[in-house]
C-alpha cells in the first residue's frame, strides 16, 4: 500500500543529500561566505545515527553531517539539514530538539559538544516567515529574555531561486540541480510539465553513470509518487536522454504499477496531505490555514481534528 511508503517529498530530500558529493555541493552553495571559509569542508562526513525520536521517525526527517573547522582538526561542527514542504510557526522548538539530541549522543561517548548549523529546505506554496525565537513570546522583555535559547538557522527558501540560479549559478551538480527544481516545483502541475524535459536534459552526462541511473529512479519515483503524472508523460520529456537511462524510467513506473501504486497515487497524496494537516494541528495552526496549505476540505480537517 501507497501509505506505508515514507513522505516522497522526504524521502527524495534524503535520497540526494545522502550522497556527501551532493551534500558538498549544497552546502558550499548555500553557507555564508563567512561560515564556508571558516570550515574545512574536505572533512566532511555523515554521521550514521538519525538525531529524532523513534516515535517521530516517521513524522520528520534529519540529515546530519560533520566536519573540522579549518586549521583545527579537533574542533568539529555538526551540519543538520531538515525539510519542510510547509510553513512551521515554531520551527526553532523542533530544531532544538534535534541539537539537544546530538548533544545527548556526544555527552554519551564522553565528547564535547560541537556547533550544531541548522539548514532548512523549504519548497511550499506560503511565504515561510523567518523569525527570533523570543517573537514566540510574549513576555520577552529584557528581563526574561535570559530565559529563552537564542540560535539562529540557514534557511534556504526555493522560491526565492530563479530556475537559471539553481541551472547556471551557484550548484555544480546536475543531481543538487534537479533535485532542487523538481522540489521547487513540484506543487504546480503545470509548471513541472512544462519544464520537466529541461529539468532532465540537466542530467545527460551523469545518466551514463551507475549513481545517476540510480539517481534517475529516485526522480521518477518522486514524480509518480508526488504529482500525477504518468510514466509515458516522463518519458516523453525524456527523449534526449540515452536509452538506457530512458529503460530506467520505464523499469520504475513498472515497478511502482505492479505494486499497485499508480492506482493508489490519489489515496497516496490524500495520505500525504492528512499526515501534514495533522501536524499542522498539533502546532496550533488556524484550521483556514489548514484548509489553504494543504487543500483538503473543511469536514475531512474537522474529522481529523476529532480524531487528533
Amino acid at each position: 500500500m501507497y501509505m506505508d511508503i515514507p513522505n516522497p517529498h522526504d524521502r527524495f530530500f534524503k535520497e540526494i543529500l545522502s550522497i556527501k558529493e551532493n551534500a558538498l555541493d549544497f552546502v558550499y552553495g548555500v553557507l555564508p561566505d563567512t561560515l564556508r571559509e571558516k570550515l574545512d569542508l574536505s572533512t566532511l562526513s555523515i554521521e550514521p545515527n538519525s538525531y529524532i525520536d523513534n516515535k517521530l521517525a516517521e513524522s520528520f526527517s534529519d540529515i546530519v553531517y560533520s566536519c573540522s573547522v579549518e586549521g583545527n582538526t579537533v574542533v568539529k561542527i555538526s551540519l543538520l539539514f531538515e525539510h519542510k514542504s510547509y510553513p512551521d510557526p515554531y520551527p526553532h522548538i523542533q530544531i532544538l530538539k534535534y541539537i539537544a539530541n546530538i548533544w545527548e549522543q556526544l555527552r554519551k561517548q564522553q565528547r564535547k559538544p560541537q556547533i550544531v548549523i541548522p539548514i532548512v529546505v523549504y519548497h511550499g506554496k506560503k511565504k515561510w516567515r523567518k523569525r527570533n525565537m523570543t517573537s514566540y513570546f510574549k513576555e520577552s522583555g529584557n528581563e526574561f529574555c535570559m530565559f529563552i535559547p537564542s540560535f539562529e538557522y540557514i534557511l534556504v527558501d526555493l522560491s526565492q531561486y530563479t530556475n537559471e540560479h539553481i541551472k547556471e549559478g551557484i550548484f555544480n551538480r546536475a543531481a543538487v540541480k534537479i533535485w532542487l527544481l523538481l522540489q521547487k516545483h513540484i506543487f504546480d502541475r503545470k509548471r513541472i510539465g512544462r519544464y520537466l524535459r529541461d529539468f532532465l536534459k540537466l542530467g545527460i552526462l551523469y545518466y551514463r553513470e551507475q549513481e545517476g541511473l540510480q539517481f534517475l529512479e529516485s526522480v521518477c519515483r518522486y514524480i509518480l509518487l508526488a504529482t500525477d503524472l504518468e510514466t509515458k508523460q516522463v518519458v516523453q520529456a525524456a527523449q534526449q536522454i540515452p536509452e538506457s537511462a530512458k529503460e530506467v524510467i520505464m523499469t520504475t513506473g513498472e515497478k511502482l504499477m505492479k505494486q499497485g501504486f499508480e492506482q493508489g497515487i490519489e489515496q497516496g497524496i490524500k495520505q500525504a496531505k492528512l499526515e501534514d494537516a495533522r501536524k499542522m494541528l498539533d502546532k496550533g495552526y488556524r484550521m483556514e490555514d489548514i484548509y489553504d496549505i494543504t487543500g483538503l476540505s473543511k469536514e475531512e480537517v474537522e474529522k481529523l481534528k476529532k480524531q487528533v
